[in-house]
């Protein structure tokens, strides 16, 4: 049986957006980009539901500017 492969979230703001994913490519692992550019903390908060929680990931690294 093959292993599954580790999903991990990366969520916040522009930061995580626009982060370069092609720099992870060398890592093991499903990487999902659900950076939205603007977003607020409130924002945020709301879309847990429906862009970290249904991928079940491993980890979630959050980036959010304070501005």
């Amino acid at each position: 049986m093959e292993e599954k492969k580790r999903t991990i979230v990366m969520f916040g703001d522009s930061l995580t957006d626009y982060f370069p994913m092609e720099k992870l490519k060398d890592i093991d692992a499903q990487f999902i980009n659900s950076g939205v550019a603007g977003d607020t903390i409130a924002e945020m908060g709301a879309r847990l539901a429906y862009d970290v929680f249904p991928y079940k990931p491993l980890s979630c690294k959050v980036v959010q500017m304070i501005s």
